[in-house]
Formats: structure tokens, C-alpha cells, sequence
């Protein structure tokens, strides 16, 4: 990727988003009470801005390190969308990337800025520079909040809010940040996705506001039988196919689960499951490994059992051909939105199918991405699942389908975590302004 000069560029368009409601299963009731513990309390999707108190819009800087194609940066899109539709301002900067003409035609300025390098080592030759022009976007906006998601962005963000005397937030999307760099965000306002990752910064002495990621199930829909199939022979799979989708980047522990599956999926057809195919979405480091693996499982020739498709911004024409799908976090929400069994398989451990009885499960460590899980994980186990989930009865199959969406819904739409973070926004302003008065 080549490393773009521009310090920024902004581009203006409008953009609409239907909220959609739902009616909750009693089973998922009973599991949200058990869970009630650990939960963020629930907000009611609003359709107004709910930031009040501020003589202008409320202004937000949100900062990546780069517009990539991953569940940190699609969930900021969401996000910021979402921001925008409930009428706070906000302003985006991060190094050039994939996802960077979505967050342009979300209408709001978007800042070219190359935190990272193109192998996605931190920019520390140019450090100084990045937080002068950083800076120079504050000054220029009447921000009210610094919002980071990633290291070594969050660092610069952080040295510019505080020079700026503005609140600075950072949501720690899971358990792999430098442990120097946490501690020295212990006077921000923190944001944890998981009950796993707020346990995690509780015991290195670092309070947490517990709000999980979301996304609008709005955008994610239950596949249509005539584009299914339109798809499949685009595909060259056959129209009776059993398909399971795994869906990550194909880099170090997500490449270890890729080889699971591949090793499963060799392991079914050679035990007489013919029908079963696999898709594969993503890619990383660890690619070419994984197709010679393949190779040698005898599931790319003569007959393309696996199918790598590589990195796409349009995951949702995947969902449509698919019949379940195998990953973690953001992953996850996004299948049960589009009303598919899903598998949960992180880098932490393994869940499996995930139903009302382990939903409480799934969320306390993020689909197996940020904690221990109860479920051991034993390549019989998550070939069983495979196969069982695959072949369940059409009732069932729709039953398990409509829980999962109404529970994303519930549980994960957009609109309430914004809410909830809104809630924080202005509880951070506030305080800010508190003290200043003091």
C-alpha cells in the first residue's frame, strides 16, 4: 500500500439509517436476567440527538490508526454513522486504507494521517509531525472529545488532548495492548467491549465503562434463495452445497483456528459429509500457508471443496451464500443479524453454536476472542458442531435463526450503544468542565 502525502481530505454526502424493533424470545429473557450481572444496562433505540446540554453540537475526534477492513474499524464506521445520525459532529482521522471511502461518504472531514507504516509498525520518525497536524485539527474544529481505538494512534491522540485540555477516550477493543501503554491511559476515560476485557483492566487498577460493540441490524438481512443461488454459480459451487463460512484475518492465532477449520473440513469429507463445503474471508500474513494446506488436504483440486475469497468490503453477499458461519466477535453479530447459525471459535477459546443457553457465555468473553470459554475445545467437538448445525431440520434451522437476530438486536444494535456511549460523552465534558470551575 502505498503511503498517501495528503495531511487530509473531507468529502460531504448525506446518509440514512432505518432503526428496526423486535420482539425478544423468551428464552433469550431468561438469559439476559441470569446475565443481568454482567450486562450493560439496556437503552430503548432513539431517533434524536440526546446530547442537550451543549450550546453547539457535540464534536467528536475519532481516531484509528488506519481504515482497514476489521472489526475495530468497521465498528467505528458503524459508529460514526450512527453519531451523525443522532446529530453530533464528528471528525475522523487515520492512515489511508481500504474502508476509507466509506467513512468519506459518511459526509463528515476525514484526515489522511499515517500513524503507521505500511507493514502497520508505529510512524516514530514522524511522531512530532503527526501530533503537530493533529493538533492543528483541534484547533481548527471546535472539538469537545478525543475518541481512540488503536496503539500507536492512541498515544498521539492522547498527547494532543491533553495538551488541548479536552477529554480523551479510548475503547480498549481487547486483550492484546501493550500493558505500559494502558497504564498510562489510567486518567482517560476508558471504554471495555467485554466483561473479559473489564476484568482484565480492573485488575491492572484501571476503571471501565462496560459497552460492547454494535452494529445496525438494519444493514444485515436473511438471504434470498434466488440471489443465493445466483451467487453459488458465480461461486462454481453446486446448488445442493452445505457451506460454513469462517470469516478473520489469516494472520498468527486467527490463522491457527483457519487451519482448524481446514483440517475439519477434510476430516468430514473423508467420514462421507459430501456436501460440505467451505468459504473463506479474510486475508493476512499466513495466507499462502493456509491454501497449501488446503493443497495438501486435497481440498482445492480436483474438486474446490474451499474457496479463499480474500479481503472484501462486501461480506454481506458471503452471508447470503452461506449456511453457517464460523468466527468470533464482530463476526459473530454480524451472521446472527443475517439470521445464520453461528460457531464461536476465538482466540481464547472455543463455545460452539451459540444459543440462548451459552449467549451469556459468548458475551462475557466476546465470542472466544477475550477470555476463557466453559466448552474445551477438541477438533471432534467442532467437527460434531459443524456437521449438527448443518443439518438440523428446517424448523429448527429458522427457530435458531430468528433467536439470534432478535438477540443482536436486543442486545448489540448501534443505536443503543450509542447511546450508551453518548451517555458518557457528556458525563466526560462535564466533568472536565467541573473541574476547570473548581
Amino acid at each position: 500500500m502505498k503511503t498517501n502525502k495528503r495531511s487530509s481530505s473531507a468529502k460531504t454526502s448525506s446518509s440514512k439509517q432505518a432503526s428496526l424493533t423486535s420482539s425478544h424470545s423468551k428464552q433469550d429473557a431468561r438469559s439476559s436476567k441470569r446475565d443481568s450481572s454482567q450486562r450493560p444496562p439496556q437503552a430503548t433505540p432513539c431517533t434524536s440527538p440526546i446530547v442537550k446540554s451543549q450550546t453547539l453540537p457535540l464534536h467528536i475526534l475519532m481516531v484509528l490508526d488506519q481504515f482497514n477492513i476489521g472489526g475495530t474499524e468497521t465498528y467505528t464506521l458503524s459508529l460514526t454513522r450512527e453519531l451523525l445520525r443522532q446529530g453530533v459532529k464528528v471528525t475522523v482521522a487515520g492512515k489511508q486504507g481500504k474502508l476509507l471511502q466509506a467513512f468519506i461518504g459518511l459526509g463528515c472531514p476525514v484526515y489522511e494521517l499515517d500513524f503507521v507504516l505500511d507493514n502497520h509498525e508505529p510512524n516514530t520518525e514522524r511522531e512530532q509531525e503527526l501530533m503537530h497536524m493533529l493538533s492543528s485539527i483541534v484547533e481548527r474544529n471546535p472539538v469537545h472529545i478525543i475518541h481512540a481505538h488503536q496503539f500507536p494512534s492512541g498515544k498521539i491522540a492522547k498527547a494532543v488532548a491533553c495538551a488541548a485540555h479536552l477529554p480523551f477516550v479510548f475503547t480498549v477493543h481487547g486483550t492484546y495492548y501493550d500493558h505500559s501503554f494502558l497504564d498510562d491511559l489510567k486518567d482517560a476515560v476508558i471504554i471495555s467491549v467485554s466483561p473479559a476485557v473489564e476484568r482484565m483492566l480492573r485488575t491492572n487498577g484501571i476503571r471501565s465503562y462496560l459497552i460492547p460493540n454494535g452494529i445496525d441490524t438494519g444493514e444485515y438481512q436473511a438471504r434470498s434463495e434466488v440471489y443465493r443461488e445466483h451467487l453459488r454459480k458465480k461461486l462454481g459451487l453446486p446448488s445442493d452445497a452445505l457451506i460454513a463460512l469462517y470469516a478473520s484475518r489469516l494472520s498468527w492465532e486467527k490463522a491457527e483456528i483457519c487451519k482448524q477449520v481446514i483440517h475439519a473440513a477434510s476430516a468430514l469429507r473423508n467420514f462421507g459429509f459430501q456436501r460440505l463445503y467451505m468459504i473463506i474471508v479474510g486475508d493476512g500474513k499466513d495466507e499462502k500457508m493456509l491454501t497449501d494446506l488446503a493443497k495438501q488436504e486435497h481440498l482445492l483440486f480436483p474438486q474446490q471443496v474451499v474457496t479463499f475469497v480474500g479481503e472484501t468490503t462486501n461480506i454481506h453477499a458471503y452471508y447470503q451464500v452461506a449456511d453457517c458461519v464460523i468466527g468470533t466477535g464482530r463476526v459473530a453479530l454480524e451472521a446472527m443479524a443475517s439470521m445464520l447459525p453461528f460457531i464461536a471459535y476465538g482466540t481464547k477459546g472455543y463455545i460452539g453454536a451459540i444459543q440462548p443457553s451459552n449467549a451469556a457465555a459468548a458475551w462475557d468473553s466476546w465470542f472466544g476472542d477475550h477470555g476463557a470459554t466453559p466448552e474445551a475445545f477438541t477438533i471432534v467437538k467442532f467437527m460434531s458442531d459443524i456437521e449438527r448445525i448443518l443439518n438440523v431440520s428446517e424448523q429448527e434451522r429458522r427457530s435458531l435463526a430468528q433467536w439470534g437476530r432478535e438477540h443482536v438486536h436486543e442486545r448489540y444494535h448501534i443505536t443503543n450503544v450509542t447511546r450508551k456511549l453518548l451517555d458518557t460523552y457528556q458525563e466526560a465534558v462535564t466533568n472536565l468542565q467541573t473541574a476547570k470551575n473548581a
